[in-house]
C-alpha cells in the first residue's frame, strides 16, 4: 500500500494532472464532454507535497509525465493511451460494464448509483417472525 491509495478512488476515473498541461485539459475534456462522467481530478501543481505524488507516481507507474490517469484503480497511461481506449471502443466497453451497481441485499445490477431496489424493506419484513 502507497500513499498513492489514499488518492486514487478505485470506483472512479482518477486523473493526476497539472493546471496548465494541455493534455491534462484534453484528457478532462474527453471524459466529461463524451462520457458524461466527472471524473476525479488532483493538481499535483498546486499541492503542497505535489513534488512527492509526482515522485511516487514516476515509481509506480514509469510515468514521468500528465496526465497520468486511472481508470477504477488501474492506471492506463497518459492522454495517448486513453485516446487510444476511446477510439478503439474499449473505454466505453470498460466505463459501461463497471460502472453498474449491485444491490447488496437482492444482487440484481443498476446503471444508475441512485436507484433502489427497494428490497431492503422486504429482507426485513418478517423480522421477529417465529422460525
Amino acid at each position: 500500500m502507497s500513499a498513492l491509495d489514499f488518492y486514487i478512488d478505485p470506483h472512479s476515473i482518477c486523473i493526476f494532472s497539472k493546471e496548465q498541461c494541455p493534455y491534462c485539459v484534453k484528457a478532462i475534456q474527453l471524459i466529461r464532454s463524451i462520457y458524461k462522467i466527472e471524473p476525479q481530478i488532483i493538481d499535483i501543481g498546486l499541492m503542497q507535497n505535489g513534488r512527492e505524488i509526482a515522485r511516487l507516481l514516476t515509481i509506480i507507474t514509469k510515468q514521468t509525465k500528465v496526465p497520468n490517469i486511472f481508470i477504477f484503480g488501474k492506471h492506463i497511461g497518459g492522454y495517448s493511451e486513453l485516446e487510444e481506449l476511446h477510439k478503439s471502443g474499449k473505454l466505453s466497453y470498460v466505463l459501461k460494464s463497471v460502472s453498474q451497481y449491485r444491490c447488496d441485499m437482492c444482487g440484481k445490477n443498476f446503471d444508475n448509483k441512485n436507484y433502489m431496489c427497494c428490497c431492503f424493506p422486504r429482507q426485513l419484513e418478517d423480522w421477529g417472525a417465529p422460525l
